[in-house]
C-alpha cells in the first residue's frame, strides 16, 4: 500500500526548511530530553516539559531529521525550525502522517504486532541513553582477545583505543551538534579520529541519495530502517565553511557500541569471537552474584553422545538459573515490517534457544551430569536466555508465538510438554540481567522467580519493568558493575 498523495503535503512543507540549522535544533531537542542539556538561547524555548506525554518525542524528533536531510533545503534565507510555530507545524504534519498511515494499516488482526515494532522504535530512547554502564558492557566484550582481532582489523586499532576515539569523538558533539573539526588532545591520534569519522560519516549529497533510495512510503514508513543509524556525522558546507553535523549524538554512540555488529559481522570467524565473548560477559555478571556460578561443561549422554550445559548455571540449593547467552539481535524486518510469519520466523530462534535449555535440564534431571545441588525433585528452575539487544518479548501474542514453536520443538525432541508450565521461562535483555543479578543478591532467587511466576501478568512483562516495579528499592540501589573498566578506558589519557 502506497502513501504518497498523503505525504506529499509533508514532504513539500518541508522543502521550505534550511537543512543544517534546523537539525541543530532538532538536536537541542534532544540533548535537552536525554541529558538536560539547556536551549540555546536563539531558538526562543525554554520550561518545555520533559515528561512523557506532554512533549515531543525523540523518535519522532529523529524521523523529522531523516526527513529534512531528504527534503530541506541547503540553501540560507529558508525557514528553520528555530521558531516553535514551525516545529510544531512540522511535528504536527509527521504525527497526522503517521497516524492516517497506521489507521490504514493496523486493525484487530495485527494491532499486537504494530505494538510491538512501537516497543522496538521508541523505548530505545527511554532504556538506552548513552552512560558508563553501556560504554564498560560493549568495551567489556570488545576486548575479548578473537573479537578484539576482528575489531584491529576493520579499525586498525584495539578495543580501547577505538572506545577512546569514540567517546571523545561523542564528547565534542554533546558541546556542539555543528563542529568545523574534531579537535586532538595528548593521547589521541588524528589517524585513528580520522578512521572513526571515516567509518561513520557521510558527505550530505551521498547521504541524501541513500536515504531517498531507502525511503518506502508504505504500511511500514514509521519504521523502515534508514542510513543515519550507519553515518550519524553529516559532512557538509555550512555558510562557506566545511563543518561536521551530528544532529543525534545518541545515535552516534549506538553506532559505535551495538552497532559496530553490522560493520564487522562479515569478517571471518565473527560469529564465534561475537558470541564467545558475550558468553563471557554475562559469566563476569553471573559471579557478580552471591551464588555458585558454574561455566558450560562437557557430557556424555546415551551411546556416548557428548552434549554441553547450558552456557552459565546459577544456584544457591534449592533454585537454579539454567542460563543460555544469544548475542543474536533481532532482524531489521521484524523491527519494521508488519508481517506475522517475519515476525515467527525471528522469535523460532528464541524458541530454538529455550528448547536447548528444556533439553539440558531433561539431561540433568536424567542424571547425565551434576551441578553440586543434588535433590532434584525439591529444585526450582528456570531456564533463562539472555540477549545482548532487547527483544521487548511482552505482549500476549509475542509470548503466545514462542510458546507455539517451543511445544512443537519439545515434541520433536521428546521432552514433556509441561516443563514450560513446571519451569517457565524469561528472555532477559543482559540490561536486565546485570539489574538482576544485584536484586537476587538482596531477596534471593526464589524470592523474585516465584514472584514473577505467581501472576499472570508478570511473565509477560519485560523483565526490567518487572524488576523495577516488584523490587524497586533494590533496583535504585543497583550499581554499574564494571566501574574499573569504563576508568581504564581513560588511562593514560590526558
Amino acid at each position: 500500500m502506497n502513501f504518497f498523495s498523503e505525504y506529499k503535503p509533508f514532504r513539500n512543507y518541508l522543502r521550505k526548511f534550511e537543512v543544517i540549522e534546523s537539525l541543530c535544533v532538532l538536536n537541542s531537542y534532544v540533548e535537552y530530553f536525554q541529558r538536560g542539556k539547556k536551549f540555546p538561547r536563539d531558538t526562543g524555548i525554554s520550561g518545555l516539559s520533559s515528561k512523557i506525554g506532554e512533549r515531543p518525542h525523540e523518535f519522532y524528533l529523529e524521523k523529522i531529521g531523516v526527513e529534512l536531510i531528504i527534503n530541506g533545503s541547503s540553501s540560507s534565507g529558508k525557514k528553520t525550525l528555530r521558531s516553535w510555530n514551525d516545529f510544531a507545524e512540522v511535528n504536527n504534519k509527521l504525527r497526522t502522517l503517521e497516524n492516517f498511515i497506521a489507521g490504514a494499516s493496523v486493525g484487530k488482526s495485527n494491532i499486537l504486532l504494530e505494538i510491538y515494532r512501537i516497543a522496538h522504535r521508541q523505548f530505545i530512547w527511554q532504556q538506552y541513553k548513552p552512560d558508563d554502564v553501556i560504554i564498560a558492557r560493549y568495551y567489556k566484550i570488545f576486548k575479548h582477545k578473537a573479537l578484539e582481532l576482528i575489531i584491529q582489523r576493520v579499525f586498525s586499532m584495539d578495543a580501547k583505543t577505538y572506545m577512546l576515539h569514540g567517546i571523545w569523538m561523542f564528547s565534542g558533539f554533546i558541546k556542539n551538534c555543528l563542529i568545523s573539526r574534531i579537535e586532538k588532545s595528548n593521547g589521541l591520534s588524528k589517524e585513528h579520529l580520522d578512521t572513526l569519522l571515516d567509518h561513520y560519516s557521510k558527505g550530505l549529497p551521498e547521504l541524501v541519495t541513500i536515504l531517498t533510495n531507502e525511503q518506502k512510503i508504505d504500511e511500514n514508513y514509521a519504521y523502515n530502517y534508514h542510513s543515519l543509524k550507519a553515518y550519524p556525522i553529516i559532512r557538509t558546507e555550512f555558510r562557506g565553511e566545511n563543518v561536521l553535523a551530528c544532529p543525534f549524538t545518541n545515535l552516534l554512540v549506538w553506532r559505535m557500541t551495538s552497532g559496530i555488529f553490522y560493520e564487522i559481522n562479515k569478517e571471518t570467524g565473527f560469529s564465534t569471537a561475537w558470541g564467545n565473548a558475550f558468553q563471557n560477559y554475562v559469566g563476569e555478571v553471573s559471579k557478580k552474584s552471591n551464588f555458585t556460578v558454574l561455566p558450560e561443561q562437557e557430557y556424555i549422554v546415551k551411546k556416548g553422545k557428548r552434549e554441553d550445559t547450558t552456557d552459565w548455571i546459577i544456584h544457591d540449593g534449592d533454585t537454579v538459573l539454567f542460563i543460555e547467552c544469544k548475542a543474536r539481535r533481532p532482524t531489521i524486518d521484524v523491527k519494521s515490517v508488519l508481517d506475522e510469519d517475519v515476525v515467527k520466523r525471528d522469535l523460532k530462534a528464541m524458541a530454538l534457544a529455550i528448547v536447548q535449555v528444556y533439553k539440558n535440564i531433561h539431561d540433568y534431571l536424567g542424571g547425565y551430569y551434576e551441578i553440586g545441588s543434588e535433590n532434584k525433585k525439591e529444585l526450582d528452575m528456570y531456564p533463562i536466555i539472555v540477549t545482548l539487544e532487547e527483544w521487548y518479548i511482552f505482549n500476549p501474542s509475542i509470548v503466545k508465538m514462542i510458546n507455539e514453536s517451543l511445544i512443537a520443538e519439545l515434541d520433536k525432541e521428546d521432552i514433556p510438554r509441561d516443563y514450560i508450565n513446571k519451569m517457565p521461562w524469561s528472555i532477559v535483555s543482559i540490561h536486565d540481567f546485570e539489574y538482576l543479578t544485584q536484586i537476587i543478591n538482596s531477596v534471593g532467587i526464589k524470592a523474585v522467580f516465584q514472584k514473577r511466576f505467581s501472576s499472570k501478568e508478570f511473565p509477560e512483562q519485560i523483565m526490567g519493568v518487572f524488576l523495577k516495579n516488584q523490587f524497586q528499592k533494590q533496583y535504585l540501589e543497583a550499581e554499574a558493575l564494571f566501574k574499573n573498566d569504563f576508568d581504564e578506558i581513560f588511562s593514560g589519557f590526558v
